[in-house]
Protein backbone atom coordinates (compact mmCIF):
# COMPACT_ATOMS: atom_id res chain seq x y z
CA UNK A 1 0.00 0.00 0.00
CA UNK A 2 2.85 2.52 0.84
CA UNK A 3 4.35 1.43 -2.09
CA UNK A 4 1.06 2.24 -4.38
CA UNK A 5 1.21 5.47 -2.90
CA UNK A 6 4.88 6.32 -3.36
CA UNK A 7 4.15 5.48 -6.97
CA UNK A 8 0.71 7.52 -7.36
CA UNK A 9 2.59 10.26 -5.44
CA UNK A 10 5.13 10.14 -7.76
CA UNK A 11 2.97 9.38 -11.22
CA UNK A 12 0.80 12.54 -10.02
CA UNK A 13 3.54 14.85 -9.81
CA UNK A 14 5.68 14.30 -13.16
CA UNK A 15 1.87 14.92 -14.55
CA UNK A 16 2.08 18.30 -12.48
CA UNK A 17 5.43 18.57 -14.19
CA UNK A 18 4.27 18.41 -17.86
CA UNK A 19 1.30 20.01 -17.23
CA UNK A 20 3.26 23.07 -15.80
CA UNK A 21 6.19 22.64 -18.49
CA UNK A 22 3.68 23.09 -21.51
CA UNK A 23 1.87 25.93 -19.54
CA UNK A 24 4.73 27.11 -19.79
CA UNK A 25 6.18 26.87 -23.05
CA UNK A 26 2.47 27.96 -23.94
CA UNK A 27 2.50 31.28 -22.11
CA UNK A 28 6.51 32.05 -23.16
CA UNK A 29 5.64 31.45 -26.88
CA UNK A 30 2.41 34.18 -26.30
CA UNK A 31 4.94 36.76 -24.97
CA UNK A 32 7.66 36.48 -27.28
CA UNK A 33 5.70 36.32 -30.08
CA UNK A 34 3.60 39.27 -28.47
CA UNK A 35 7.08 41.24 -27.88
CA UNK A 36 7.99 40.71 -31.18
CA UNK A 37 4.84 42.64 -32.52
CA UNK A 38 5.26 45.40 -29.90
CA UNK A 39 8.75 46.48 -31.02
CA UNK A 40 7.66 46.47 -34.58
CA UNK A 41 5.11 48.60 -33.80
CA UNK A 42 7.23 50.80 -31.76
CA UNK A 43 9.63 51.23 -34.81
CA UNK A 44 7.34 51.41 -37.39
CA UNK A 45 5.86 54.49 -35.43
CA UNK A 46 9.49 56.33 -35.25
CA UNK A 47 10.66 55.60 -38.87
CA UNK A 48 6.79 56.96 -39.88
CA UNK A 49 7.97 60.42 -38.13
CA UNK A 50 11.19 60.06 -39.93
CA UNK A 51 11.06 63.48 -42.08
CA UNK A 52 13.85 61.54 -44.53
CA UNK A 53 11.61 58.92 -45.20
CA UNK A 54 8.55 61.85 -45.55
CA UNK A 55 10.92 63.49 -47.49
CA UNK A 56 11.45 60.72 -50.14
CA UNK A 57 7.68 58.86 -50.16
CA UNK A 58 6.79 60.35 -53.26
CA UNK A 59 9.95 60.86 -54.95
CA UNK A 60 12.45 58.35 -56.89
CA UNK A 61 12.13 54.67 -55.60
CA UNK A 62 15.77 54.32 -55.34
CA UNK A 63 16.03 57.32 -52.94
CA UNK A 64 12.99 55.65 -51.06
CA UNK A 65 14.58 51.74 -50.81
CA UNK A 66 17.56 53.68 -49.74
CA UNK A 67 15.84 55.10 -47.11
CA UNK A 68 14.13 52.12 -46.22
CA UNK A 69 16.71 49.88 -46.16
CA UNK A 70 18.78 51.92 -43.48
CA UNK A 71 15.86 51.88 -41.24
CA UNK A 72 15.71 48.23 -42.01
CA UNK A 73 19.04 47.56 -40.97
CA UNK A 74 18.46 48.98 -37.86
CA UNK A 75 16.17 46.11 -36.63
CA UNK A 76 17.51 43.95 -38.80
CA UNK A 77 13.92 43.45 -40.13
CA UNK A 78 13.46 40.53 -42.90
CA UNK A 79 10.60 42.49 -44.66
CA UNK A 80 10.00 46.13 -44.97
CA UNK A 81 7.63 48.35 -47.55
CA UNK A 82 5.94 51.42 -47.52
CA UNK A 83 2.25 51.41 -49.03
CA UNK A 84 1.03 54.97 -50.82
CA UNK A 85 -2.14 56.58 -50.15
CA UNK A 86 -3.35 54.93 -52.89
CA UNK A 87 -3.06 51.62 -51.30
CA UNK A 88 -0.33 50.33 -53.70
CA UNK A 89 3.09 49.07 -52.65
CA UNK A 90 6.04 51.41 -53.84
CA UNK A 91 8.43 49.95 -52.40
CA UNK A 92 9.50 46.41 -50.55
CA UNK A 93 12.88 45.16 -49.47
CA UNK A 94 12.90 41.17 -48.71
CA UNK A 95 15.46 39.62 -46.57
CA UNK A 96 15.94 36.15 -47.79
CA UNK A 97 17.92 32.86 -46.97
CA UNK A 98 20.74 31.64 -49.24
CA UNK A 99 21.78 28.66 -49.92
CA UNK A 100 24.99 29.04 -47.97
CA UNK A 101 23.07 29.86 -44.95
CA UNK A 102 23.40 33.52 -45.23
CA UNK A 103 20.94 36.04 -45.90
CA UNK A 104 20.59 38.67 -49.08
CA UNK A 105 18.27 41.75 -49.14
CA UNK A 106 16.58 42.09 -52.68
CA UNK A 107 13.74 43.53 -54.21
CA UNK A 108 10.31 42.56 -53.50
CA UNK A 109 8.21 41.11 -56.24
CA UNK A 110 5.06 42.89 -54.83
CA UNK A 111 6.06 46.31 -55.62
CA UNK A 112 3.44 48.29 -58.14
CA UNK A 113 1.11 45.74 -56.78
CA UNK A 114 -2.75 46.92 -54.55
CA UNK A 115 -1.76 45.65 -50.56
CA UNK A 116 -3.71 42.87 -50.23
CA UNK A 117 -5.77 43.78 -46.76
CA UNK A 118 -6.65 47.77 -47.64
CA UNK A 119 -8.40 46.98 -44.30
CA UNK A 120 -5.05 46.78 -42.10
CA UNK A 121 -4.41 50.28 -43.91
CA UNK A 122 -6.83 51.48 -41.10
CA UNK A 123 -7.19 49.01 -38.69
CA UNK A 124 -5.92 49.95 -35.22
CA UNK A 125 -4.35 46.26 -34.66
CA UNK A 126 -0.53 46.65 -34.04
CA UNK A 127 0.62 43.46 -35.75
CA UNK A 128 -0.62 41.45 -38.24
CA UNK A 129 0.75 37.74 -39.68
CA UNK A 130 1.55 38.58 -43.73
CA UNK A 131 2.11 35.51 -46.37
CA UNK A 132 4.51 35.51 -49.24
CA UNK A 133 4.58 32.78 -51.16
CA UNK A 134 5.22 30.23 -48.73
CA UNK A 135 6.84 32.25 -45.89
CA UNK A 136 5.08 34.27 -43.05
CA UNK A 137 5.81 37.65 -42.07
CA UNK A 138 4.78 39.12 -38.62
CA UNK A 139 4.32 42.59 -39.08
CA UNK A 140 3.19 46.03 -37.93
CA UNK A 141 2.03 49.40 -39.91
CA UNK A 142 2.38 53.12 -39.12
CA UNK A 143 0.91 55.92 -41.16
CA UNK A 144 3.36 58.44 -42.93
CA UNK A 145 1.60 61.54 -41.84
CA UNK A 146 2.47 65.49 -43.08
CA UNK A 147 0.36 67.46 -41.07
CA UNK A 148 -3.29 65.77 -40.45
CA UNK A 149 -2.85 64.22 -44.78
CA UNK A 150 -1.90 60.94 -44.46
CA UNK A 151 0.60 60.13 -47.48
CA UNK A 152 1.27 56.39 -47.18
CA UNK A 153 2.33 53.78 -44.37
CA UNK A 154 5.25 51.97 -43.50
CA UNK A 155 5.67 48.32 -43.28
CA UNK A 156 8.40 46.33 -40.64
CA UNK A 157 8.40 42.29 -40.77
CA UNK A 158 10.02 39.84 -39.16
CA UNK A 159 9.68 36.11 -40.86
CA UNK A 160 8.62 33.17 -38.90
CA UNK A 161 11.10 30.50 -39.77
CA UNK A 162 13.70 28.43 -38.24
CA UNK A 163 15.59 30.79 -36.23
CA UNK A 164 12.61 31.66 -34.50
CA UNK A 165 11.38 27.91 -34.07
CA UNK A 166 14.81 27.15 -32.73
CA UNK A 167 15.04 29.71 -30.32
CA UNK A 168 11.37 28.77 -28.14
CA UNK A 169 13.10 25.05 -28.78
CA UNK A 170 16.51 26.43 -27.03
CA UNK A 171 14.19 27.91 -24.28
CA UNK A 172 11.08 26.10 -23.84
CA UNK A 173 13.08 22.84 -24.70
CA UNK A 174 10.55 21.33 -27.01
CA UNK A 175 10.47 20.61 -30.63
CA UNK A 176 9.00 23.46 -32.28
CA UNK A 177 6.76 23.67 -36.02
CA UNK A 178 4.90 26.90 -36.84
CA UNK A 179 2.13 25.83 -39.67
CA UNK A 180 -0.33 27.50 -42.10
CA UNK A 181 -3.70 25.91 -43.40
CA UNK A 182 -4.08 26.39 -46.60
CA UNK A 183 -6.53 24.76 -49.36
CA UNK A 184 -4.79 21.56 -49.07
CA UNK A 185 -4.34 21.24 -45.12
CA UNK A 186 -1.70 22.40 -43.04
CA UNK A 187 1.57 23.35 -44.75
CA UNK A 188 4.76 23.43 -42.95
CA UNK A 189 6.24 26.95 -42.14
CA UNK A 190 9.59 26.55 -40.11
CA UNK A 191 10.80 23.96 -37.79
CA UNK A 192 13.31 23.21 -35.15
CA UNK A 193 13.43 19.39 -35.47
CA UNK A 194 14.61 18.31 -39.48
CA UNK A 195 11.92 15.46 -39.15
CA UNK A 196 9.07 17.69 -38.31
CA UNK A 197 5.75 15.68 -39.73
CA UNK A 198 3.46 18.46 -40.27
CA UNK A 199 0.42 15.98 -40.26
CA UNK A 200 1.62 15.43 -36.57
CA UNK A 201 1.42 18.98 -35.67
CA UNK A 202 -1.59 19.59 -37.74
CA UNK A 203 -3.07 17.25 -35.12
CA UNK A 204 -1.69 18.87 -32.17
CA UNK A 205 -2.97 22.44 -33.34
CA UNK A 206 -6.07 20.90 -33.97
CA UNK A 207 -6.51 18.66 -30.31
CA UNK A 208 -6.23 15.62 -32.22
CA UNK A 209 -5.37 12.68 -30.01
CA UNK A 210 -1.58 11.87 -30.38
CA UNK A 211 0.58 9.52 -29.44
CA UNK A 212 1.07 9.40 -25.62
CA UNK A 213 4.98 9.02 -25.66
CA UNK A 214 4.70 12.70 -25.93
CA UNK A 215 3.94 15.46 -24.58
CA UNK A 216 2.57 18.25 -26.68
CA UNK A 217 0.99 22.00 -26.89
CA UNK A 218 -0.77 23.58 -29.76
CA UNK A 219 -1.49 26.82 -30.36
CA UNK A 220 -3.37 28.55 -32.93
CA UNK A 221 -3.32 32.21 -33.95
CA UNK A 222 -6.25 33.26 -36.33
CA UNK A 223 -6.17 36.35 -38.18
CA UNK A 224 -9.62 37.29 -39.32
CA UNK A 225 -10.17 34.64 -42.29
CA UNK A 226 -6.70 36.09 -44.07
CA UNK A 227 -4.46 33.22 -42.53
CA UNK A 228 -4.71 29.99 -40.18
CA UNK A 229 -1.26 30.05 -38.21
CA UNK A 230 -0.41 27.71 -35.63
CA UNK A 231 2.30 26.33 -33.53
CA UNK A 232 3.02 23.14 -32.15
CA UNK A 233 4.88 22.48 -29.51
CA UNK A 234 6.41 18.52 -28.86
CA UNK A 235 8.99 16.27 -27.17
CA UNK A 236 9.38 12.67 -26.39
CA UNK A 237 7.51 12.25 -22.43
CA UNK A 238 10.34 9.76 -21.73
CA UNK A 239 12.81 11.76 -21.83
CA UNK A 240 11.10 14.51 -19.89
CA UNK A 241 10.25 12.04 -16.91
CA UNK A 242 14.24 10.78 -17.27
CA UNK A 243 15.48 14.54 -16.88
CA UNK A 244 13.22 15.65 -14.15
CA UNK A 245 14.68 12.11 -12.69
CA UNK A 246 17.91 13.48 -13.52
CA UNK A 247 18.20 16.87 -12.42
CA UNK A 248 15.64 16.97 -9.05
CA UNK A 249 18.68 17.55 -7.29
CA UNK A 250 20.25 19.51 -9.11
CA UNK A 251 17.46 21.82 -9.44
CA UNK A 252 17.00 22.08 -5.87
CA UNK A 253 21.17 22.89 -5.89
CA UNK A 254 20.62 25.80 -8.80
CA UNK A 255 17.54 26.93 -6.59
CA UNK A 256 19.62 27.60 -3.58
CA UNK A 257 22.43 28.85 -4.85
CA UNK A 258 20.02 31.04 -7.40
CA UNK A 259 18.24 32.17 -3.44
CA UNK A 260 21.86 32.69 -2.02
CA UNK A 261 22.78 34.85 -4.96
CA UNK A 262 19.67 36.55 -5.29
CA UNK A 263 19.95 37.53 -1.24
CA UNK A 264 23.63 38.61 -2.12
CA UNK A 265 22.79 40.93 -4.85
CA UNK A 266 19.88 42.40 -3.21
CA UNK A 267 22.12 43.34 -0.09
CA UNK A 268 24.57 44.77 -2.94
CA UNK A 269 22.25 46.37 -4.23
CA UNK A 270 20.89 48.51 -1.67
CA UNK A 271 23.97 49.12 -0.36
CA UNK A 272 24.84 51.09 -3.40
CA UNK A 273 21.47 52.62 -3.58
CA UNK A 274 21.50 53.80 0.16
CA UNK A 275 25.10 54.80 0.33
CA UNK A 276 24.67 57.67 -2.11
CA UNK A 277 21.36 57.93 -1.07
CA UNK A 278 22.29 58.76 2.74
CA UNK A 279 24.98 60.92 0.83
CA UNK A 280 22.32 63.19 -0.91
CA UNK A 281 20.30 63.55 2.80
CA UNK A 282 23.04 64.51 4.58
CA UNK A 283 24.29 67.14 2.07
CA UNK A 284 20.53 68.48 2.09
CA UNK A 285 20.35 69.00 5.46
CA UNK A 286 23.94 70.65 5.63
CA UNK A 287 22.36 73.08 2.91
CA UNK A 288 19.21 73.32 4.83
CA UNK A 289 21.56 74.57 7.74
CA UNK A 290 23.17 77.50 5.49
CA UNK A 291 26.27 75.67 4.98
CA UNK A 292 27.23 76.42 1.44
CA UNK A 293 31.36 75.25 1.25
CA UNK A 294 30.67 71.34 1.26
CA UNK A 295 30.12 70.13 -1.78
CA UNK A 296 28.79 66.62 -2.67
CA UNK A 297 30.89 64.15 -5.13
CA UNK A 298 29.69 60.56 -6.55
CA UNK A 299 31.59 58.69 -9.11
CA UNK A 300 27.92 57.29 -10.45
CA UNK A 301 26.92 58.16 -13.86
CA UNK A 302 23.53 56.72 -12.80
CA UNK A 303 20.39 58.76 -11.89
CA UNK A 304 21.82 59.03 -8.49
CA UNK A 305 25.06 60.45 -9.71
CA UNK A 306 22.99 63.43 -11.81
CA UNK A 307 21.08 64.22 -8.99
CA UNK A 308 24.37 64.91 -6.41
CA UNK A 309 25.58 66.88 -9.78
CA UNK A 310 22.22 69.11 -9.86
CA UNK A 311 22.62 69.22 -5.89
CA UNK A 312 25.78 70.99 -6.43
CA UNK A 313 24.69 73.28 -8.83
CA UNK A 314 21.08 74.43 -6.94
CA UNK A 315 23.68 74.81 -3.78
CA UNK A 316 25.72 77.32 -5.90
CA UNK A 317 22.80 78.80 -7.30
CA UNK A 318 21.92 79.81 -3.80
CA UNK A 319 25.02 81.28 -2.00
CA UNK A 320 24.79 83.32 -5.67
CA UNK A 321 21.63 84.63 -4.46
CA UNK A 322 22.11 84.97 -1.17
CA UNK A 323 25.26 86.83 -1.42
CA UNK A 324 23.50 89.73 -4.16
CA UNK A 325 20.87 90.17 -1.53
CA UNK A 326 23.05 90.48 1.12
CA UNK A 327 25.34 92.57 -1.19
CA UNK A 328 21.67 94.37 -1.94
CA UNK A 329 20.70 94.94 2.04
CA UNK A 330 24.00 96.73 2.93
CA UNK A 331 25.66 98.56 -0.11
CA UNK A 332 23.75 101.59 -2.13
CA UNK A 333 22.44 101.12 -5.59
CA UNK A 334 23.70 104.62 -6.72
CA UNK A 335 26.96 104.20 -5.72
CA UNK A 336 27.82 100.91 -4.57
CA UNK A 337 29.29 102.02 -1.38
CA UNK A 338 28.17 100.74 1.65
CA UNK A 339 24.85 101.84 3.36
CA UNK A 340 23.45 102.87 6.93
CA UNK A 341 23.09 98.81 7.71
CA UNK A 342 26.65 97.85 6.68
CA UNK A 343 27.96 101.13 8.85
CA UNK A 344 25.72 100.32 11.93
CA UNK A 345 27.15 96.51 11.76
CA UNK A 346 31.16 98.09 11.73
CA UNK A 347 30.48 100.60 14.38
CA UNK A 348 28.70 98.03 16.67
CA UNK A 349 31.51 95.96 15.90
CA UNK A 350 34.02 98.40 16.55
CA UNK A 351 32.77 99.95 19.67
CA UNK A 352 33.29 96.62 21.50
CA UNK A 353 37.05 97.22 20.97
CA UNK A 354 39.21 98.93 23.14
CA UNK A 355 40.56 101.04 20.00
CA UNK A 356 40.05 104.08 19.27
CA UNK A 357 38.42 105.18 16.06
CA UNK A 358 37.41 108.16 14.39
CA UNK A 359 33.86 109.02 12.44
CA UNK A 360 33.34 111.52 9.67
CA UNK A 361 30.04 113.09 8.46
CA UNK A 362 30.04 114.91 5.13
CA UNK A 363 27.02 115.87 3.32
CA UNK A 364 26.60 117.24 -0.52
CA UNK A 365 25.00 120.48 0.03
CA UNK A 366 23.12 121.78 -2.80
CA UNK A 367 22.15 119.22 -4.31
CA UNK A 368 18.33 119.86 -4.92
CA UNK A 369 19.20 123.14 -6.64
CA UNK A 370 21.56 120.58 -9.53
CA UNK A 371 18.39 118.54 -9.19
CA UNK A 372 16.13 121.24 -10.35
CA UNK A 373 18.15 123.25 -12.24
CA UNK A 374 20.04 120.71 -14.15
CA UNK A 375 17.71 117.01 -13.71
CA UNK A 376 18.20 114.36 -11.68
CA UNK A 377 20.49 112.45 -14.04
CA UNK A 378 23.22 115.33 -13.32
CA UNK A 379 22.57 114.77 -9.59
CA UNK A 380 23.03 111.30 -9.26
CA UNK A 381 26.47 111.64 -11.17
CA UNK A 382 27.59 114.48 -8.81
CA UNK A 383 27.21 112.09 -6.48
CA UNK A 384 28.69 108.83 -8.47
CA UNK A 385 31.52 111.51 -8.66
CA UNK A 386 31.61 112.54 -5.51
CA UNK A 387 31.86 108.57 -4.24
CA UNK A 388 34.55 107.97 -6.62
CA UNK A 389 36.67 110.75 -5.17
CA UNK A 390 36.41 109.37 -1.26
CA UNK A 391 37.25 106.57 -2.42
CA UNK A 392 40.93 107.21 -3.84
CA UNK A 393 41.11 109.60 -0.97
CA UNK A 394 44.44 107.83 1.49
CA UNK A 395 43.89 106.83 4.90
CA UNK A 396 40.10 106.05 4.91
CA UNK A 397 38.87 102.73 5.81
CA UNK A 398 35.77 102.71 4.60
CA UNK A 399 33.74 105.01 2.90
CA UNK A 400 29.42 104.75 3.65
CA UNK A 401 26.86 106.49 1.84
CA UNK A 402 23.65 106.81 3.93
CA UNK A 403 21.71 108.00 1.07
CA UNK A 404 19.37 110.28 3.70
CA UNK A 405 20.23 113.84 3.40
CA UNK A 406 23.23 112.71 1.13
CA UNK A 407 25.35 112.16 3.95
CA UNK A 408 28.29 110.34 3.94
CA UNK A 409 31.00 108.68 6.51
Amino acid sequence: MAFWTLYAGNQNQQKQEISNRLTTAKTVFTELFSSRIEYLAAFAETVSKDYGIKQVFNEDQRSLLVALNNHRKRINADLAMTVSAEGVINAQLVSAEEDDGGRKVRRGDEVGAEFRYPGWLKNPERGHLYAIGKNVYQLSLSPVKVGAKTIGWVVFGFQVDGRLATEFMTITGLETDFIVEGDAGWWLVASSSPTADVKFSGSIINGDPVDDQYIVVGHQISEDQHLRFGVAMYGLRANFVEVLQEQWWKLLILAVGTLVLSLAGAYWISASITRPVKRLVQQAKIVASGDYNQTIKLDDQSELGQLADEINLMQDAVLSREQALSHRANHDPLTDLPNRNFLKIILDSLCGQEEAFGVIQLNLSRLKDVNDTLGHQVGDYVIQALADRLRSVQGFQLVCHLGLMNSWY
